[in-house]
């Protein structure tokens, strides 16, 4: 925890850290502590703009999270009154993806897995504090200072290894001017920045060299919201947003991380750019991380329950579910998270399936966010009561009995080799629908809506890597909306989303993440890796 201003969110959250978004006093930060002695750096690293050698012409050096915590050298240091400084020369050493050096932090959610992210259904956000204290002057110098960017595997193809927003002090107009670019992969006006590309320029105003700008970023299902403080801009223009998912539909579902630091853009080259962070923050929380590549594979499968233990194995550094599997596990304590308006709940994770030919049946493969701490009430059940867990503690657990008589929660059900795209579908269930059996039947469970889907990736190919992410996010007005999506190769998606409608009561509580693979054709087995499960809180205003 860094030593910025905070709060503990009670009251059925877990006890969870939300991170005030106030700016900080200088008074705050330690001038005698490294960075990570004053800001919490446990899911970034950071690129530097010097290869191995120190030099300008390899490939530049990344300092990993482990070693980020205590580092500092002439790129990335304590400033004299506690800031985190990220000093970057116009001319070093570059990204494949860019000419342009930097000393810059990238967010990791699992820092050993780059290739867990989040997606811009539910709610994200950055929020930061920033004085750009030296750059080329007009007409040459241009820094970015914060970023979202989309995350693309690079040896399976699937997302988009471009840059969606980049924030940015710009010196080549006069004054300096503070906005953003954000990028269209499709349609959209010029960007004036990228004369090769579309998206929308939002302008913030301008701001003097050494003035305090602060900001957020917050990309909130499929829109982007960005507020930034500290500029000539009137009240009116400090917020602007775009939906993104509606103007540009190739980005849904598309993996995201934020980045921070020092991007220098500049066009001089005789100058370094230096600026100085003085609040960095996000506001998902990390609460499960696997990537299954620990020395023991029964210690990682340990925290799997399985209905046939011989079902669920870890092999290969991934979790192998057999046919007629089902499996689950508690990404919090006993007590569960607690969704409030606007916030949300997202478990990814890499799915492979195998076999020769996959079944065309409904629901053959299920993906829930449950809550196992319902009691039962005369009306048959509180699906938000967070009392009395009904966790189960060793693999053969009695799906049949009543140990899910007070589960609730949200399962989408997926059909493998579907003919057209209505094979997906929303699930609801409260503990007044039985019979019990958790994520191995659906008869427990009450359909939300009709079976749809959207994307032209629907159905699988074996052996082939998708990176599935199963959304719960709660709106202010209290319903809850549910999302299931699919990236494949070429950026590829599969995406459906509805309201939970049934009933008069959502459920916003959830402590477990369950599958279930069925049987059919020739599949053999599915493979889970990477997985994550974040809650993102709602911050209060900058």
């Amino acid at each position: 925890m860094n030593t910025l201003d905070s709060s503990v969110v009670l009251a059925g959250r877990c006890a969870l850290v939300a991170l005030g978004l106030a700016a900080a006093p200088l008074w705050a930060l330690d001038p005698a502590l490294p960075p990570s002695g004053n800001f919490d750096l446990s899911n970034w690293n950071l690129t530097l703009p010097v290869d191995s050698t120190g030099g300008s012409a390899g490939t530049p050096v990344t300092i990993s999270t482990a070693d980020l915590q205590g580092y500092t050298d002439s790129w990335f240091y304590t400033g004299f009154d506690g800031a985190m400084v990220f000093r970057c020369p116009a001319v070093g050493a570059s990204t494949s993806g860019s000419s342009h050096p930097r000393t810059e932090f990238r967010e990791l959610l699992n820092p050993r897995a780059g290739i867990v992210n989040w997606t811009a259904d539910g709610t994200h956000s950055m929020t930061g504090s920033v004085r750009i204290n030296a750059l080329d002057p007009h007409p040459y110098g241009n820094v970015s200072f914060a970023q979202v960017h989309g995350y693309a595997n690079k040896n399976t193809g699937f997302g988009r290894d471009d840059p969606f927003i980049l924030l940015k002090y710009d010196a080549t107009k006069s004054p300096a001017e503070v906005w953003a670019s954000v990028r269209y992969l499709v349609g959209g006006a010029p960007d004036p920045n990228h004369s090769n590309r579309t998206g929308a320029h939002l302008s913030f105003g301008t701001a003097p060299l050494g003035a305090t700008i602060g900001y957020r970023i917050e990309i909130r299902n499929g829109t982007a919201f960005i507020r930034v403080s500290g500029t000539s801009a009137p009240e009116a223009e400090k917020e602007q947003s775009v939906n993104f998912y509606e103007n540009d539909p190739a980005w849904k579902g598309v993996p995201f991380y934020f980045k921070a630091g020092n991007y220098h853009v500049g066009t001089d080259g005789s100058s370094d750019a230096r600026l100085s962070y003085y609040r960095l923050e996000k506001s998902h929380l990390v609460l499960r991380t696997d990537d299954f590549t620990g020395s023991n594979a029964a210690t990682e499968r340990a925290r799997w329950f399985a209905q046939t233990a011989s079902k669920l194995n870890v092999a290969g550094s991934a979790l192998v579910l057999s046919p007629a599997c089902t499996a689950l596990t508690y990404f919090t304590g006993s007590t569960p998270i607690d969704l409030g308006p606007n916030e949300t709940l997202q478990a990814t994770f890499q799915l492979t399936v195998q076999g020769s030919s996959l079944p065309a049946t409904n629901d053959v493969f299920r993906v829930a966010l449950l809550n196992s701490c319902s009691t039962v009430t005369t009306g048959g059940g509180d699906p938000n009561h967070a009392t009395s867990p009904q966790r189960v503690s060793a693999d053969g657990y009695a799906v049949t009995g009543s140990m899910f008589d007070h589960y609730s929660g949200y399962m989408v059900g997926v059909n493998l080799n579907p003919a057209t795209n209505d094979a997906m579908k929303i699930y609801t269930r409260t503990p007044a629908t039985k019979p019990n059996n958790g994520v191995l039947g659906t008869g427990s469970y009450t359909q939300i809506g009709v079976t749809g889907g959207e994307g032209p990736n629907r159905g699988f190919t074996p052996d082939t890597i998708y990176t599935g992410t199963l959304t719960i996010h709660r709106f202010a007005n209290g319903t809850v909306n549910a999302t299931l999506t699919f990236i494949g190769t070429g950026g590829a998606y599969w995406r459906y989303r509805l309201t939970d409608t049934v009933g008069s009561t959502p459920t916003y509580t959830f402590d477990t993440l369950g599958f279930y693979l069925g049987s059919g054709g020739g599949l053999t087995s599915v493979t889970l890796d990477n997985l994550a499960v974040t809650y993102s809180t709602t911050p209060p205003p900058l």
